[in-house]
């Protein structure tokens, strides 16, 4: 989960740039003699956003198999082996290809019709 890595990575260019975007982006509310850490970065994406739970791809591979679908693989950004599926994400041109691929996580799945 790569938003795991500002805390375990803080100093990785990848993440240091995430974390420099995100706080310029969407500052958190903060008396401005508070430091910004990773720690808030993380926070903010939480609360602002309305998130109640942050997946990682084991989690979400065992919640959709459980839920019937198969075939369950991990995907990049605008990729799909359906012709129709890929290329649709638009997420990226609101906030820039980096952030859109340091916060997305893209797994395909199928599930049989009956």
């Amino acid at each position: 989960m790569k938003l795991a890595r500002l805390f375990y990575d803080p100093d990785n260019t990848e993440v240091s740039d995430y974390a420099k975007w995100a706080l310029e982006q969407f500052p958190p509310s903060l008396e401005s003699s508070t430091a910004l850490t990773p720690c808030m970065v993380f926070n903010n994406y939480m609360r602002n956003w309305g998130h109640q739970f942050i997946y990682d791809h084991e989690t979400l591979k065992a919640l959709l198999t459980k839920a019937g679908f198969v075939s369950v693989h991990r995907r990049q950004v605008n990729e799909s082996q359906g012709p129709n599926l890929a290329a649709q994400e638009m997420r990226q041109l609101a906030i820039g290809n980096p952030a859109n691929d340091f916060e997305t996580m893209v797994l395909e799945a199928t599930k049989s019709i009956q």
